[in-house]
């Protein structure tokens, strides 16, 4: 029996979701690498997209957003992937610029800066099978962000090429892959043997086997694929125009102003984000002096 790859906004929302928290925990374990006992009960969906309600529903929304004690996953499938990332990325920062910018007292901004979010951004990408793209030579990169194991993730980004994924047996991913390899999966076979002993899978499983057999199911998510495909392409041809580096350097700067005005000084704000002096120096020299 043929089930559909994992290549659509709906499909993706329609199986994945906050009313499945199992999978939801499955997810974070994966990405993260931690037991079932760490995870449990402390996962939220963090935006509030439910579940489709009919085939009229063509609202974009950030795929899914998960949030786990300080950390926040950014999951985006993107199909029909032209390879450019500034959207996603723009996002991500938003979201690291905006969790600094809560209204707080003066007595509580030093110590709430010492608490870090952290946001790990990953990229599902399908690329067009009509375009002649040469894809990627690695299926998952980290493409832009600080990794610091000691001092914790403060931002990252990742690309997944979902394509190189469908073409690896499901018995030759590593843990850390499980995720990426299910959403290729194409079949009922490969499904039932992949997911065998993952049992915050069942439901999963369950509602996508019931999805597969709905034809008038398939029709309308072969339609808005279609929909989706356009409004993918007019988007990335639109970020292009902004620039990948323009994007990441406004938000990284929005942030460094914002803490620098806060009350910290540039050696506090290297130690919690991890931007090079000379770079927050040189943000600080553009704020305006104020005059007493």
């Amino acid at each position: 029996m043929q089930i559909p790859q994992i290549r659509n906004d709906n499909l993706f929302h329609d199986l994945i979701n906050q009313d499945n928290m199992s999978i939801i925990e499955w997810i974070v374990m994966i990405i993260l690498g931690l037991s079932y006992e760490e995870v449990h009960g402390n996962c939220i969906v963090k935006n509030s997209r439910l579940t489709r309600t009919s085939k009229n529903d063509r609202n974009k929304y950030v795929d899914l957003i998960i949030g786990y004690l300080e950390y926040e996953i950014i999951l985006e499938l993107n199909n029909f992937f032209l390879g450019s990332l500034i959207r996603n990325i723009v996002y991500g920062m938003t979201r690291v610029v905006n969790f600094y910018q809560v209204n707080i007292n003066n007595k509580e901004k030093k110590d709430y800066y010492k608490k870090k979010i952290k946001v790990i951004v990953i990229n599902l990408n399908w690329y067009p099978k009509d375009k002649k793209i040469n894809l990627p030579k690695k299926r998952m990169d980290k493409v832009f962000g600080f990794d610091d194991i000691k001092k914790g993730i403060f931002f990252k980004v990742i690309n997944v090429i979902l394509d190189k994924y469908a073409k690896i047996a499901y018995n030759k991913i590593d843990t850390n892959e499980k995720f990426y390899k299910l959403l290729t999966i194409n079949n009922l076979k490969d499904l039932k043997e992949f997911t065998r002993d993952e049992l915050l899978l069942t439901e999963y499983v369950d509602k996508l086997i019931k999805l597969s057999k709905d034809n008038k199911y398939e029709e309308d998510v072969m339609t808005e694929t279609m929909e989706e495909n356009l409004r993918n392409f007019e988007l990335y041809s639109a970020c292009e125009d902004i620039g990948y580096e323009k994007g990441i350097v406004q938000k990284q700067n929005e942030l460094i102003m914002e803490m620098y005005q806060n009350g910290l000084s540039a050696s506090e704000i290297k130690k919690y984000t991890n931007i090079s002096l000379k770079v927050i120096n040189k943000v600080i020299s553009t704020i305006p002096k104020k005059i007493h």
